[in-house]
């Protein structure tokens, strides 16, 4: 008997290849908590990505500590003779020095630079390989081009009209010549 795929590994494959291919925060994403949730290794891209968006918000984490670390130094320096000036320097230095790191800087932590909206790209990315491996498939199996990507639009999955099914084959196909000539030292 044929053992059972690694469906679990074949996606965390998947997704790391994904983000090596695109940069897509959101594909790393998904590969370090499959690797977390069933005890799998961590590919080291996907590592590394984890450790970039950790060191953002540490950055962010460090500057609140030297804030208040600055604020501690300052006022233990003031004569004490002088406490309802110390309170008000204190109060007005702390507001004028908190760190931003609400949902704007989170969310451009976490999407690096290449990414406006890395959940929304990998959903269209993924959408269109799928697409893709549908349109091979069938024409496997003998279906021809048009009628193959009539069946993809009637699924009602794709989720999209025919000429636009038709440039996500050429992207694609294209793509996948490329990268063949490229791998068997044709280009």
């Amino acid at each position: 008997m044929a053992p059972l795929p690694d469906l679990v590994g074949n996606e965390i494959a998947e997704m790391t290849d994904f983000f090596e291919r695109t940069k897509n925060p959101a594909a790393a994403w998904r590969a370090y908590s499959l690797a977390q949730i069933y005890t799998r290794p961590v590919p080291r891209v996907i590592q590394a990505e984890v450790d970039r968006f950790a060191a953002c918000v540490s950055e962010a984490a460090g500057k609140v500590i030297q804030n208040e670390l600055d604020l501690l130094a300052a006022t233990s320096r003031t004569p004490k003779e002088n406490l309802e000036d110390q309170k008000k320097n204190r109060t007005a230095n702390h507001k004028d020095r908190i760190v931003n790191f609400r949902a704007k800087e989170l969310y451009a932590a976490w999407r690096g630079k290449a990414h406006e909206n890395p959940v929304g790209q990998l959903q269209i990315e993924w959408r269109d390989i799928r697409i893709f491996g549908a349109l091979q498939s069938l024409n496997a199996r003998g279906v021809r081009p048009g009628r193959a990507r009539q069946i993809v639009k009637d699924s009602g999955y794709a989720g999209l009209e025919l000429d636009q099914i038709e440039k996500i084959w050429k992207r694609l196909k294209t793509k996948l010549q490329k990268s063949r000539s490229i791998t068997h030292g044709d280009g």
